[in-house]
């Protein structure tokens, strides 16, 4: 291929006006009309020409990943680069903060939606090499929140993962008893001692929880439910509920857990509310709106 001079020059125009993101007039009239030709078609025009002057000049065109390699290795051997380019980064960071955070934010979502597995695994490895950096960092943030605020963000956290998957979230419990047994063993003794300071002279007799039991024929309160039944306080013991009999009901143990810190009437709200928008419900001794099937 025979170069001319003008041919020459409305290269290095072209080129410059990609680097600069400008669209500059070209000197010579045949290459004129390229100036003003979409970005992408300026773009491949550009490789084109890069790969023939790497072959007029017998050069080799290197690919991205040898350009990166080549660059990786200019930074070994000049430290004293990698020390001024962290200072600029740390000023930019600075400077977009915000911006740099949210493209980011975005890229890894794009990876995710991508490839889920692959990120999982990626941050199983990660959690796994750093668990020390992690267990200090959550330290460091429990120690910053008040003890009341985190207690409260924690327990609506383990409840929203008990909901969307109770057999997951009860066999990751049994897990954590084996792997800690003294700190179950305390957990325990505290919630005993806070439920006794809760009851004080409060009681019931056994002949009483068996004639309510019989009263609601062996089954639960909330759903009807037939099978093994416990003692659900209708007004809960941490919200100034009794411990006398008539402020206990029979539930089996999964109405007994949904239900949590919630009075009778909250949950049988509940309940109903499922009801209403038609989830599948079964429906308890008294007429009212019990658990879903789930």
């Amino acid at each position: 291929m025979q170069w001319r001079p003008a041919a020459s020059r409305a290269v290095r125009t072209l080129i410059f006006g990609l680097l600069h993101d400008v669209d500059l007039p070209v000197a010579d009239e045949e290459y004129t009309h390229r100036s003003h030709l979409h970005r992408t078609h300026q773009e491949s025009y550009v490789h084109e020409i890069a790969v023939l002057v790497c072959a007029r000049r017998g050069i080799e065109r290197r690919t991205p990943r040898e350009a990166r390699e080549r660059t990786r290795r200019w930074v070994e051997r000049h430290p004293e680069y990698k020390k001024r380019a962290e200072e600029l980064r740390r000023v930019r960071y600075q400077l977009n903060g915000d911006v740099i955070r949210a493209k980011e934010r975005e890229r890894r979502r794009q990876l995710y939606a991508m490839d889920p597995e692959r990120t999982r695994a990626i941050n199983r490895e990660w959690y796994s090499r750093n668990k020390e950096q992690r267990h200090q960092y959550y330290l460091k943030r429990k120690a910053a929140e008040p003890e009341d605020i985190r207690r409260a963000r924690e327990r609506e956290n383990s409840r929203r993962r008990y909901q969307k998957n109770p057999k997951k979230h009860g066999e990751y419990q049994k897990e954590w008893r084996k792997r800690n047994p003294e700190k179950a063993h305390a957990y325990l003794s505290r919630c005993m001692i806070r439920r006794s300071r809760a009851i004080g002279l409060q009681s019931f007799t056994t002949v009483e929880w068996f004639a309510l039991v019989k009263l609601y024929e062996g089954r639960c309160a909330y759903c009807g439910m037939e099978g093994p039944l416990e003692m659900d306080h209708r007004v809960p013991l941490c919200r100034g509920g009794a411990n006398t009999i008539d402020n206990i009901l029979p539930a089996c143990r999964h109405c007994n857990r949904r239900k949590h810190r919630k009075t009778e009437d909250e949950f049988r709200a509940l309940l109903e509310q499922e009801r209403v928008q038609g989830t599948d419900v079964r429906v308890g001794r008294e007429g009212n709106a019990g658990t879903t099937s789930s």
